[in-house]
């Protein structure tokens, strides 16, 4: 299942420039669509920063953001549906 882009409010609402950032985070989603907390993570190997001392401040916002997320199966009678998967996704964040 290829990865997908998402997006997060800038950090401080846009306020101060923390620089540019692409994080990648890996999830699992259980058998009834939520993400497992414990198996969320940020890929510091495959992320990057503008500034690196801002990697944190960006990381967290992501794991923040992803563990509150849930996703709803279009037919969970369906027994090809595959439901407790590991999924990779790409936040870009730019400061306008």
């Amino acid at each position: 299942m290829p990865g997908v882009a998402a997006s997060a409010p800038y950090p401080a609402e846009g306020q101060f420039n923390f620089g540019d950032a692409s994080i990648v985070v890996r999830y699992t989603v259980d058998a009834e669509g939520a993400t497992v907390d414990d198996l969320v993570r940020v890929d510091p190997e495959e992320s990057s920063v503008e500034r690196s001392r801002n990697f944190v401040r960006f990381a967290n916002l992501v794991l923040r953001t992803v563990r509150a997320w849930s996703f709803v199966f279009t037919d969970p009678a369906d027994s090809a549906c595959l439901k407790r998967h590991e999924r990779t996704t790409t936040f870009e964040f730019r400061f306008e």
